[in-house]
C-alpha cells in the first residue's frame, strides 16, 4: 500500500538502509510549480545536499533548449529528451546524442503516416522542428511561439532526433495511442507524460530508467541507493529501477499506485521534502556506522 509522507508525518518516511547516494527528479509536476517555476524551498534543498555530498540530477522529458535556466542545479548530468541527449548541468554542453539518426526519423514517419489526422514535431540537438499542422500549446513556463520554430514535414529534417512528438486530430487518445504503439513496434518507444493526446516516441532503450542507469553507472552508484521522484507514467520506468521510486502528491493515479510512498505536492515543494528525508537517511546511516 502506498504510504503518505512528508513534512508532518516523519515516522512514515522511508529511513532504512542503505542511505540514498543520489536524488533523481523529474522536471514538470514535479521539481517546479504549476506555473513552471522552481519553488525556493526546492532550490534550497538542492544547494544543502550537494553540502552533503548526495548527488542530484534531473530525468525528464523536456529537450535541452528548455533546459537552459536549470544549469548549475546538479552535480552532474540532465538527462534531456527520456535521456536521448545528456547535457553537462552546469554549462549546457551536450555530452552525448543517442537519439534517433536521420533515416530512423524518417522511417518513424512513414510507418505513422497512414494514421488519420496525422501530425508530427520533433526535438534536435539543434532546436525545434514542427509540421504547420502540429498545433503548438506551450506548458506552464514555455515559451514557443512560431518564430521559435522552422515548420517541415519530418520526413524532411536534415539530422536526428532525440524525441518525435505525434498528435492527431481524428481520433479519440485511447484509439491513437493504440494505433502508434501498434506501427512503432521495433523502431521506437512511446512515452506518456501529458493527459492530452501528446504521443512521445524515443528510439528503442530510450526511457527514464536507462537515463537512470546512465546516471548510477557514471557515479559508481548502485540502484538501491538511488530514490526517484516523478509525476507521471513516463516516470514509472524510472522509480520501478530505483531503490526508493516515490510520487509527488499531485502525480497520475497510475504512477501513486506503483510508488513506494507519496511526497507533498510539487505546489508544496514536494521535491525538498524528498532532499530533507534523504538527508535524515544519511545522517542516520553515518550515526549508525559511527556507534
Amino acid at each position: 500500500m502506498t504510504r503518505v509522507y512528508g513534512h508532518y508525518d516523519e515516522a512514515m518516511l522511508p529511513l532504512r538502509p542503505p542511505a540514498p547516494a543520489l536524488v533523481a527528479v523529474d522536471i514538470d509536476g514535479t521539481f517546479v510549480d504549476d506555473e513552471g517555476e522552481i519553488p525556493a524551498r526546492n532550490l534550497d534543498a538542492v544547494a544543502r545536499a550537494h553540502e552533503d555530498g548526495l548527488d542530484f540530477c534531473l530525468v525528464t522529458a523536456r529537450p535541452p533548449r528548455w533546459l537552459t535556466r536549470f544549469r548549475g542545479l546538479s552535480t552532474g548530468a540532465i538527462y534531456a529528451a527520456n535521456g536521448a541527449y545528456v547535457l553537462d548541468a552546469a554549462t549546457g554542453e551536450l555530452l552525448e546524442d543517442r537519439g534517433f539518426t536521420m533515416s530512423e526519423v524518417r522511417e518513424v514517419a512513414r510507418a505513422l503516416d497512414p494514421i488519420p489526422g496525422i501530425a508530427f514535431s520533433a526535438e534536435t540537438a539543434e532546436g525545434y522542428v514542427r509540421e504547420q499542422a502540429f498545433a503548438s500549446a506551450p506548458a506552464a513556463g514555455e515559451r514557443d511561439q512560431d518564430s521559435d520554430a522552422s515548420f517541415t514535414p519530418l520526413r524532411d529534417i536534415p539530422c536526428g532526433a532525440g524525441k518525435i512528438l505525434v498528435i492527431s486530430n481524428a481520433l479519440d487518445t485511447e484509439a491513437f495511442y493504440r494505433e502508434v504503439r501498434e506501427r512503432i513496434e521495433g523502431l521506437a518507444e512511446l512515452h506518456v507524460s501529458t493527459s492530452d493526446g501528446l504521443a512521445e516516441l524515443s528510439p528503442p532503450g530510450i526511457s527514464k530508467a536507462a537515463a537512470l542507469s546512465h546516471a548510477c553507472s557514471a557515479r559508481g552508484i548502485a540502484h538501491e541507493r538511488v530514490w526517484a521522484v516523478g509525476d507521471m507514467p513516463n516516470d514509472l520506468p524510472m522509480l520501478s529501477v530505483a531503490g526508493v521510486g516515490l510520487a509527488v502528491r499531485n502525480a497520475h493515479p497510475e504512477l501513486r499506485a506503483h510508488a513506494a510512498a507519496l511526497a507533498p505536492a510539487n505546489t508544496d515543494a514536494g521535491v525538498a521534502h524528498v532532499i530533507d528525508a534523504a538527508l535524515r537517511a544519511r545522517a542516520l546511516a553515518r550515526t549508525t556506522l559511527g556507534s
